[in-house]
């Protein structure tokens, strides 16, 4: 799941809004408002991808066979 406009802050845990069994890439924006995140489950293989001086999360998906 992908969501933006998230306005959580580092103060916020992932664990108080996951359910068990996902986690989540964040970028949470300093002033409160805004911000992005990506929701997976625990067992996919997730690499992130970093961009410098933009506003934009972005991960590989390594599935199974």
């Amino acid at each position: 799941m992908i969501g933006s406009e998230t306005h959580l802050s580092e103060n916020i845990k992932d664990s108080e809004f996951l359910p068990e069994g996902y986690l989540c890439r964040r970028e949470d924006r300093a002033d409160g408002y805004g911000g992005i995140m990506i929701i997976y489950k625990n067992n996919l293989m997730i690499n992130d991808i970093r961009f410098k001086n933009c506003e934009l999360l972005a991960i590989k998906v390594t599935t199974f066979d």
